[in-house]
């Protein structure tokens, strides 16, 4: 990556704003404490932004291009990130030596990074960006939980619906960023048994699914039929600290690399 000098302009601050760690707090607010505290920072398509062994104590918000988070040398895509989205957050206090996913840029574009020095700072003088903080944070546990209930599903058509649930969130109709294949595998299913699970769901006009996109025809169907089979316990409690993850778990990896973006 290369350093980028000059202030932000005022469609990147307006970005920066929209973002959950900074929102609600007056722009004349805003502009002199994150022109101050902010270093942009520019990327090629193909450059890596962050890695297991490589990266920074830093928050992250993109302002232009795009970029996604891997485990497994692509093998599977945890998130993807469009400009206004940010990464690095729950690694800003963390002791940990190592960043869990791999941060790949999909397209040439620009991040305004954010210290753990400079967080603090931020915190400090506006006690909003604070509360901002450990709500986003918060809301990733809510998010790590339902990734939990994905990979605990019984069945192949729990775990098609669980995902299915959270992606809606994000907008209907659903697009996918990878291929089937690669959500096979993120969903820990074979490709037969997940094409299986969605054309169940198809036959309950649930769903309908044309080529990589993915339209909820049943909401309010898809909740009760994972009320209905699904607990909804949380189990948040039962999850060991990354300290004591498993060795040569997939899933407990993904796990925290889910919480670590």
């Amino acid at each position: 990556m290369k350093m980028e000098n000059g202030v932000l302009t005022e469609e990147q601050l307006l970005l920066m704003a929209q973002n959950p760690v900074f929102r609600n707090i007056p722009l004349e607010t805003l502009r002199p404490l994150l022109n101050r505290e902010a270093h942009l920072q520019s990327f090629r398509k193909g450059e890596i932004l962050f890695s297991p062994d490589c990266f920074q104590k830093s928050m992250g918000l993109f302002l232009r291009g795009s970029a996604v988070a891997e485990k497994g040398r692509g093998s599977v895509i945890l998130n993807t990130f469009q400009p206004g989205n940010c990464f690095g957050v729950a690694t800003l206090f963390c002791s940990s030596t190592r960043y869990v996913t791999t941060i790949r840029a999909k397209s040439n574009g620009l991040v305004a990074f954010i210290s753990d020095e400079a967080m603090t700072r931020l915190f400090r003088e506006e006690s909003q960006i604070s509360l901002n903080y450990i709500s986003f944070l918060a809301s990733r546990i809510h998010f790590l939980n339902h990734r939990i209930d994905q990979f605990t599903a019984v069945s192949a058509e729990e775990k098609v619906v669980l995902y299915l649930l959270e992606q809606v969130e994000k907008g209907n109709p659903i697009r996918m960023e990878g291929s089937y294949a690669k959500l096979a595998d993120m969903l820990d299913l074979s490709r037969s048994s997940l094409y299986r699970a969605m054309d169940a769901l198809e036959a309950d006009g649930i769903l309908k699914k044309e080529g990589k996109l993915l339209t909820i025809l049943d909401q309010k169907g898809l909740e009760q039929w994972t009320n209905k089979n699904n607990s909804g316990e949380d189990l948040s409690h039962e999850m060991e600290t990354p300290d004591g993850f498993a060795d040569g778990s997939r899933n407990d990896l993904i796990f925290c690399g889910l919480l670590q973006q």
